[in-house]
């Protein structure tokens, strides 16, 4: 009788790699758990192993510290604001898969992005009162979930050379009122300067290119609707993850040709 055991030694070898190497390595991660009384400003994210940085935010309250996006004011003025955590040089590698992911829920007349920004001028560190989040900097990108009365949509926000646009990734939602809502990003870093930013949400696929060399800015930020006069929540965001995903190692494929090449033997 032919002998299987080597095939059985190195296939648990093989895959016990390639599961550990599949699970994403997080980076950035906060589920605001601090208090609804509290603004995000100063707050210290659950993982960051960049740096010691906590989050610097409009001093206004709009961003609380349990996530929740309030308005104030409780008049049609545009409320546009954000909060940033400064990472630094270095965010991304090359021939990396990266993946950004928003939970949010509860989102009324209001639009959420998360994303990263290059050095701004002026700088939203120094310039918190004017921390328009998805404007800052010359080259940004950031999912972009948005609930405005007669437009509802995902999309990617691109920001290139100072020049806003955005690109609809689903636009057949109905509103955001439940809970929690999770939309991810995917960033390919084959080129820093040119990279693949794409989201799929509800069935539909839209892919960009992104400048990342010049990242130095984690960020979220809110933006109401210019004839929204409502006082109260415009939205919550749950939590932010920012993760690398691992490529396949030689030695994990190794393994797996291994187990390929005694796999046919056996049956020869």
């Amino acid at each position: 009788m032919k002998s299987y055991r080597p095939l059985l030694l190195a296939l648990p070898c093989a895959m016990s790699l390639a599961v550990t190497e599949a699970n994403a390595a997080v980076l950035i991660y906060d589920d605001f758990s601090g208090n609804n009384a509290d603004n995000v400003n100063g707050t210290t994210p659950d993982t960051n192993i960049y740096n010691a940085n906590t989050w610097q935010a409009d001093s206004i309250n709009y961003l609380r510290a349990d996530g929740s996006l309030l308005d104030e004011a409780g008049d049609s003025n545009n409320v546009d604001r954000g909060a940033f955590l400064h990472v630094g040089t270095g965010i991304f590698a090359t021939n990396t898969t990266y993946t950004v992911t928003l939970d949010f829920g509860q989102l009324e007349q209001s639009a959420i992005f998360l994303g990263f920004s290059d050095v701004s001028t002026p700088d939203p560190i120094t310039n918190l009162t004017d921390s328009t989040a998805q404007t800052k900097g010359s080259n940004n990108f950031a999912i972009r979930v948005r609930e405005f009365t007669n437009d509802q949509d995902v999309a990617i926000w691109n920001r290139v050379g100072g020049a806003n646009s955005q690109t609809i990734v689903n636009a057949t939602m109905s509103d955001f009122n439940d809970a929690s809502y999770v939309v991810s990003m995917t960033i390919n870093s084959n080129s820093l300067t040119d990279a693949e930013v794409t989201i799929n949400y509800g069935g539909s696929e839209q892919t960009v290119n992104a400048d990342l060399s010049g990242m130095q800015y984690f960020y979220y930020g809110v933006e109401d609707a210019d004839l929204s006069s409502a006082q109260g929540t415009m939205g919550v965001v749950n939590s932010v993850t920012f993760a690398s995903v691992p490529e396949p190692t030689t030695a994990t494929m190794g393994f797996l040709g291994l187990a390929c090449m005694l796999f046919r033997r056996r049956r020869n």
